[in-house]
């Protein structure tokens, strides 16, 4: 019921403001030509060069921002795609540690490193997942007999959000399918 209330109000909502605007724009348009009635030659000359101009400038700097907005959105996909590759190798090196050769330490360090990385530049979601994934990692085993499981459950819903942040649908993907790649 509060469903369908709130959905009628915004209708109504959206309608009010459509005649708002409709409103405005007729009142700007009456005055704006009205205003072409009272000038002279040269005015009027004058006015027909400089809407076209403006409308030119407009859209070039409006096509440079566009164009620098893609950039930046360019840059910090790269900035994450580096961030997720390095979660991927640390975590992997971890898992497979015999395997890797690191020590440690030197594992210690690539994860913090990492976790930086993906702290910074990872998705509200993949850093939201990656601090649950901390928490039952750091939690002590005899508290939780199911921790492995847990952290294998929480370990594949980072990666299919770290997949989906960089534009895959995910759909054709079932537990256990991401995980095959740490084994």
């Amino acid at each position: 019921m509060k469903k369908n209330i709130n959905t009628i109000f915004g209708f109504i909502l959206i309608a009010v403001l459509a005649y708002t605007a409709w409103v405005a724009i007729t009142f700007i348009l009456n005055v704006f030509f009205n205003s072409l009635k009272s000038l002279n030659q040269n005015q009027t000359t004058l006015l027909i060069a400089l809407v076209p101009s403006s409308i030119s400038i407009a859209g070039i700097v409006f096509s440079n921002n566009l164009q620098k907005q893609k950039e930046l959105e360019f840059k910090n996909r790269e900035r994450k795609e580096r961030a997720y590759d390095a979660f991927l190798k640390t975590n992997y090196e971890f898992i497979n540690q015999k395997r890797s050769g690191k020590t440690d330490d030197q594992l210690m360090v690539s994860v913090t490193k990492a976790r930086k990385d993906l702290v910074l530049w990872g998705s509200d979601k993949v850093v939201k997942l990656y601090s649950e994934f901390m928490a039952i990692v750091q939690e002590q085993s005899d508290e939780n007999p199911d921790k492995n499981s847990q952290i294998n459950i929480k370990l594949e819903q980072i990666l299919l959000a770290i997949r989906k942040d960089l534009g895959y649908k995910n759909n054709k993907l079932t537990f256990g399918d991401l995980l095959r790649y740490f084994r």
